[in-house]
C-alpha cells in the first residue's frame, strides 16, 4: 500500500516539534514569572510613593511580557500618579485588552479619562465599573464629573446623590452637588451642600473652595457688577419692510434694498441691593446700527433698566422696567417705556412653566408716525419647558395674547388683537463636537401669530410667521461667538402690509 507522504513522521522529526512546543510554552511562562516578578518589586516602590523607581520596574515588566494584564494596568496607575494621563489610558485599555475581567481597571480607566477631559469616552467604561458593587460609589462619582463637565446637570445630579450615600465620598460628592446648584441659582441649596463639604473636608484643597464659594454666597450669588457686549455684522434682506407687490412699492418709491450692516452693543449691570433671595439691579445698554449703503435706517438706542429677582424657592419672580429712546440717523425717532413681570415654577427634572405680563407704551417724534402709531400694548402669556435630559436640552411650548391699543384716533385702523403659538427647542452639543470649537449652544424656535386689526381697519387681518435660530460658542471664559437668524413672513389681506425679511448675523461678545 502506498504511503501519502504526510502522513506520518519520523520519530526525529516528532521528537523536534515536541521540544519546540516546550520551548515556547517554557519560555512564555518564564516570561510571565519575570513580569509578575518585576511588578511585585514595583508595587512595593508604588505604594512608598517612590513613583519613579515604580514606572522603571513596570516598564521593565512590560517589556518581559506585553501580554501582562497586570504590568499593564499597574503601569497606568503609576501615570496617572504622576498625572501622565495619555500613556496612563493606553495602559489601562491593554490591560482591560488583555484581562477583560480585571474589575479594577474599568475605574480606573474611567478616571483616567475623566482627569483627561475626555468625558464622553469615560462614561462607557464608569457605566460597566457602576454595576460591580465594590466600585459603584467612586464610579457614580466620576459619571457625576463627566456628566457635569458635559454640561446634563440632571444625570450629574443623580450619579453624584448616589456618590454621596459613601461616607468616603460624600465631601467631593456635597460640593459638585453645590456646583450644580450654585450653577442653577439654586442659592439655598448651593449653600447647604457647600456647607457639607466644608464640613466634612478639613483642610483639604476642596474645603477651601468650598469656602470660597460660601464667600460668594454671602456677598451674593453673582458678582455684583458686570460689563457686556458685542460687535457683530449682519445682512438684511428687507430694510425698510417693503411691501412684497413690485407695483405697490413703485407707486410708494420703495426700492425695498437688502443691505448689510454692523452692529454694536454695549451694557453695565450693578447689583444695588441684594440678599439670599432678593436682588434689585440697575443697568444701562447702548446699541448702535450702521448700514453699508442705507444710512438713512442707521439705529441708535440707548437704555436704561431696572430690575428685581425674587426666589420664593420653588418660585422664582421677577420685574423689568426699562426706557428707550432712539434715533434714526440723527434724529430723535421713538421713546418707549416697558414693564415685564414673570413667575417662573421649576417642576424638577420634568421642566419648567412660566407666566408673564409686559405693558410696552410707543411715542414716536417723527412724522408720519407721531399721533399715528402712539399706543399702549398689553401682552400676557406662557411657557412650558420639557426637559431633554438637562435644562439646557429643552422642549417649549408657549402662547401670548396681546392688544394694541392706540392712543389717538387717527392711529385707531393699526389697533389690534393679536394670538400667537411658538415652540422653541434648545440643545447644546458637547465641546469636540465641531473641532476646534468648544460647547454650542444652539435653539430654534417658530411662531405663528393672527392679527385681527380694528374695524376701522377695513377689516385687516395679518399672519405672522417668525422663523428664529441662533448657535453660541465659547472662545475663551469671556467671550463668545454667536450666529443668529431671524425671518419674518407678514401675510396681510392688505397688499400693502404683506412683506417678508430675513436677518443673518454673526457677533464677537465680551462679558466681564
Amino acid at each position: 500500500m502506498k504511503r501519502h507522504p504526510r502522513s506520518r513522521g519520523t520519530p526525529r522529526q516528532h521528537f523536534a516539534v515536541v521540544c519546540a512546543l516546550l520551548l515556547c510554552i517554557s519560555t512564555g511562562a518564564f516570561a510571565s514569572e519575570q513580569s509578575e516578578l518585576l511588578y511585585s518589586r514595583g508595587l512595593v516602590a508604588f505604594h512608598a510613593g517612590r513613583f519613579d523607581a515604580a514606572l522603571k520596574l513596570f516598564d521593565e515588566a512590560v517589556a518581559a511580557d506585553p501580554t501582562d494584564a497586570y504590568a499593564h494596568y499597574y503601569r497606568g496607575m503609576t501615570y496617572g500618579r504622576r498625572g501622565e494621563w495619555t500613556p496612563a489610558i493606553a495602559d489601562l485599555r491593554a490591560a482591560v485588552a488583555a484581562k477583560p475581567d480585571l474589575e479594577p481597571a474599568p475605574l480606573e480607566l474611567g478616571v483616567a479619562l475623566v482627569e483627561a477631559g475626555q468625558y464622553r469616552d469615560a462614561i462607557e467604561w464608569l457605566e460597566r465599573a457602576q454595576r460591580d458593587e465594590g466600585s459603584a460609589a467612586r464610579a457614580s462619582l466620576f459619571l457625576g464629573i463627566a456628566h457635569l463637565r458635559l454640561d446634563d446637570r440632571s444625570a450629574a445630579r443623580t450619579n453624584l446623590e448616589r456618590a454621596a450615600r459613601d461616607s468616603a465620598l460624600r465631601q467631593p460628592a456635597q460640593y459638585y452637588l453645590g456646583i450644580i446648584a450654585y450653577q442653577e441659582h439654586d442659592w439655598p441649596h448651593a449653600r447647604e451642600h457647600f456647607e457639607a463639604a466644608k464640613a466634612t473636608g478639613g483642610d483639604s484643597e476642596m474645603a477651601r473652595e468650598a469656602t470660597t464659594f460660601l464667600g460668594k454666597l454671602g456677598e451674593g450669588e453673582r458678582p455684583r457688577g458686570e460689563i457686556y457686549g458685542a460687535l457683530g455684522i449682519a445682512y438684511d434682506s428687507n430694510v425698510s419692510l417693503a411691501p412684497s407687490d413690485q407695483a405697490i412699492k413703485n407707486a410708494a418709491g420703495i426700492s425695498g434694498e437688502a443691505d448689510g450692516l454692523v452692529t454694536l452693543f454695549a451694557g453695565a449691570r450693578y447689583a444695588a441691593w441684594r440678599s439670599e433671595r432678593v436682588e434689585f439691579s440697575i443697568g444701562y445698554e447702548f446699541f448702535q446700527s450702521l448700514h453699508f449703503k442705507l444710512d438713512d435706517f442707521n439705529l441708535q438706542d440707548q437704555r436704561p433698566y431696572l430690575q428685581l429677582l425674587v426666589n420664593w424657592d420653588p418660585l422664582k419672580a421677577g420685574v423689568l422696567a426699562h426706557y428707550d429712546y432712539y434715533l434714526l440717523r440723527d434724529d430723535s425717532f421713538l421713546q418707549e417705556g416697558t414693564v415685564l413681570h414673570w413667575i417662573d415654577l421649576p417642576e424638577g427634572n420634568f421642566g419648567r412653566s412660566e407666566i408673564y405680563y409686559r405693558m410696552h407704551r410707543q411715542d414716536y417724534f417723527l412724522d408720519p408716525f407721531a399721533g399715528l402709531l402712539d399706543s399702549f400694548d398689553h401682552a400676557a402669556g406662557a411657557h412650558q419647558f420639557v426637559y431633554l435630559g438637562a435644562p439646557e436640552r429643552f422642549l417649549s411650548v408657549g402662547y401670548q395674547f396681546d392688544h394694541l391699543d392706540p392712543i389717538n384716533a387717527a392711529g385707531d385702523p393699526y389697533g389690534y388683537d393679536g394670538n400667537e403659538v411658538n415652540t422653541n427647542v434648545g440643545w447644546m452639543l458637547p465641546a469636540g463636537t465641531l473641532p476646534p470649537l468648544q460647547q454650542i449652544s444652539t435653539e430654534a424656535g417658530f411662531a405663528y401669530r393672527h392679527e385681527r386689526y380694528a374695524s376701522q381697519s377695513d377689516g385687516r387681518r395679518d399672519d405672522v410667521y417668525l422663523i428664529t435660530g441662533a448657535a453660541e460658542t465659547p472662545i475663551t471664559d469671556h467671550i463668545s461667538l454667536t450666529l443668529a437668524y431671524l425671518g419674518t413672513i407678514n401675510n396681510s389681506n392688505d397688499a400693502a402690509f404683506t412683506y417678508d425679511r430675513n436677518i443673518v448675523s454673526l457677533s464677537l461678545g465680551v462679558r466681564f
